[in-house]
């Protein structure tokens, strides 16, 4: 009798809050694209979600209903964790070819250098081959994004557990 309570419950619970789950995937990933930095918008815009269910109907072990929503990577991890100094160096390219804001021009970094640094038509040719990046700061977006999205998921969660007791008490 319990099994099968367990089961018509979960059933119910997910046909009648899917929409509800969907709805806070999206405005989870609508908050971590208002977080996220926006240099281009392209790292934003592939921020993605998908809701999921498994189990229920008949399974005796009940359901998962939820999200997952997905950051690019590997740059989201580079972002969300900041990175150390490290070097940069042209491996496919001909060379690296970039505008720094420190020194207000567009820079090209030839692969293997071996010449003075020098400028040319505007353009500062660094002549070593590769560049000291001094690292990038952390920007957990994320954490942001979670914090200002909780208080609204969290009274759809609660009205969730309390709809499936609910269910599984009157079946």
């Amino acid at each position: 009798d319990t099994a099968g309570r367990w089961n018509e419950a979960t059933d119910e619970l997910l046909d009648r809050h899917r929409k509800g789950m969907r709805t806070q995937g999206r405005r989870l990933k609508d908050e971590m694209k208002s977080e996220a930095p926006k240099k281009s918008g392209k790292f934003a815009n592939n921020i993605r979600f998908k809701t999921f269910a498994k189990g229920g109907s008949g399974r005796g072990s009940g359901a998962n209903l939820g999200f997952r929503v997905t950051i690019p990577g590997p740059l989201g991890k580079w972002i969300i964790g900041g990175t150390r100094p490290h070097v940069i160096a042209a491996k496919m390219a001909k060379a690296l070819y970039f505008f720094w804001g420190k020194v207000g021009a567009f820079t090209v970094v030839p692969k293997g250098g071996g010449f003075k640094t020098h400028w040319r038509g505007g353009k500062l040719i660094i002549g070593k081959g590769h560049v000291n990046h001094p690292g990038t700061e952390p920007n957990p977006f994320d954490k942001r994004a979670y914090n200002s999205w909780w208080p609204g998921a969290k009274a759809f969660f609660s009205k969730v557990s309390r709809s499936f007791v609910k269910e599984f008490t009157t079946v």
